[in-house]
């Protein structure tokens, strides 16, 4: 990341579980496994970030975008995170309605 101000990248590949879904220990992992698959490389390298919701209105579960930097550049990364959050407004609040 030499030359670059940050990696902007989804956080996760599809959108949280259900309970169901990780309730017995093969889904969990399988789950567990996809779902950190972007953010476990940058905690590995000590790298930090932010991430910004980008749902939709009436989106049943919140979808987020993660801006990483080097580490130690927390303060890029926030001002990052603010700068993008202006230009596309902040995500409407998600409907977990569906949820108990």
């Amino acid at each position: 990341m030499e030359d670059l101000d940050a990696w902007v990248m989804p956080t996760r590949q599809m959108l949280a579980p259900t309970i169901a879904e990780c309730a017995d220990n093969a889904g969990y992992n399988r789950l567990a496994a996809i779902i950190s698959r972007n953010t476990r490389g940058t905690n590995v390298l000590g790298q930090c970030g932010a991430a910004i919701p980008i749902h939709g209105p009436g989106d049943a579960l919140p979808v987020s975008l993660q801006i990483l930097c080097n580490h130690g550049d927390d303060k890029k990364a926030l001002a990052i995170a603010l700068a993008i959050e202006e230009l596309i407004g902040e995500a409407a609040t998600a409907d977990l309605s569906g949820f108990s």
